[in-house]
């Protein structure tokens, strides 16, 4: 069974602790981040500021992530390529890209739905059509694991907290219960994709990853059953994005 089927199904929450330590302004490894700069502190009189939305949405916009060089070519194939790359790092999570090229012949049209791989994770799937395991055979699809077995797949905010949160201790799956009220985390990690954009062969894909697990390996898990490709899984140094996560700089601190 892989991750995948094992994440269709609900199961306990984990622990949003040291999510929290790290909003709080402490980094990955324990040390409390220190805002700089001129700007680093809210302002006497200053007006309120909008708000964000939950830092397990997106990242945050108030805060410089550390960039680490991870770049991993996931399926190379004649016409066809997908690679991760542009990783950035926050106290609280890790964001990073996924792209895929398709060569175009030279009258060909793509089109916008159905040959996008991630257009059934931008709203309530299945997206395009209604033969369900069609759709998701044309799904690129993308988890992460921790090494004490918590994982998530990516879905879309609106049910973040669906296949979110899974610990190890549950063998028919993970994740919170769909979450509504976006005031109560949900158990890290949360994977969503936030932002994408593509047409006619090249396609783009950011997801953020919410949590930071204390301790072990990073794994990212992917599969493109259209495309015949198996889940496949490479792993990201954890001590390189906790150490990472500590330089992250917040630059309006809370308050």
């Amino acid at each position: 069974m892989g991750i995948f089927d094992v994440l269709k199904t609900p199961a306990r929450r984990g622990p949003a602790g040291a999510v929290a330590k790290a909003r709080a302004g402490v980094g990955a490894g324990g040390v409390a981040s220190e805002a700089s700069g001129a700007g680093a502190g809210a302002r006497a009189g200053s007006p309120p500021v909008a708000a964000q939305p939950p830092e397990w949405f997106m990242p945050g916009r108030d805060v410089m992530p550390t960039v680490v060089a991870v770049n991993r070519m996931l399926v190379r194939r004649p016409g066809l390529a997908v690679f991760v790359g542009g990783l950035e790092v926050y106290p609280y999570g890790f964001d990073f890209g996924v792209t895929v090229l398709r060569r175009r012949a030279e009258d060909e049209v793509f089109d916008v739905h159905r040959d996008n791989p991630f257009a059934a994770i931008r709203g309530p799937r299945p997206r395009v059509g209604r033969d369900r395991a069609r759709d998701e055979a044309r799904l690129l699809r993308f988890a992460v694991e921790y090494a004490d077995g918590r994982r998530a797949e990516a879905t879309p905010p609106s049910s973040a907290g669906s296949r979110a949160g899974s610990d190890s201790g549950s063998t028919a799956g993970s994740g919170s219960e769909p979450r509504t009220d976006s005031s109560t985390p949900p158990g890290p990690p949360v994977m969503t994709p936030h932002w994408t954009r593509g047409a006619q062969g090249v396609w783009e894909q950011r997801c953020w990853v919410w949590g930071l697990p204390e301790e072990g390996v990073v794994t990212l898990v992917y599969a493109w059953p259209g495309e015949g490709v198996p889940e496949s899984r490479f792993e990201i140094d954890g001590d390189v994005l906790r150490e990472a996560a500590s330089r992250a700089e917040v630059l309006w601190p809370a308050g």
